[in-house]
């Protein structure tokens, strides 16, 4: 039984507030990927790791979005990738040397 007086009522906790400044926003040029070496974030506008300076291939020649070692472009699907025409290799579009055989493109 309740002998008299005032029940307290907890105030309400307040809301977090939102740090815009902290948080940053991710469009779909900035989406994120792993970088294939130490795992570590990276977006999709990055040329180099920037925890390990792995280089991230470069960029789809069409749309411009950074790739790594995705046969296609995640953006707008263009081949990235290519095969050697002396061993079969698969390259990166970009480079100028196979790395298996060092044929020249």
């Amino acid at each position: 039984m309740f002998s008299g007086g005032t029940i307290p009522i907890p105030e309400p906790e307040p809301e977090p507030e939102d740090d815009e400044e902290d948080e940053e926003e991710t469009g779909p040029d900035d989406e994120i990927d792993e970088c294939p070496v130490c795992g570590e974030s990276v977006t999709g506008d990055q040329q180099f790791c920037e925890a390990c300076g792995t280089a991230l291939f470069g960029q789809c020649p069409v749309c411009g979005r950074g790739v790594t070692d995705e046969p296609y472009c995640p953006e707008c699907g263009t081949a990235i990738q290519e095969e050697c025409e002396v061993c079969g290799a698969r390259r990166h579009s970009s480079e100028e040397f196979c790395s298996n055989c060092g044929t020249r493109f």
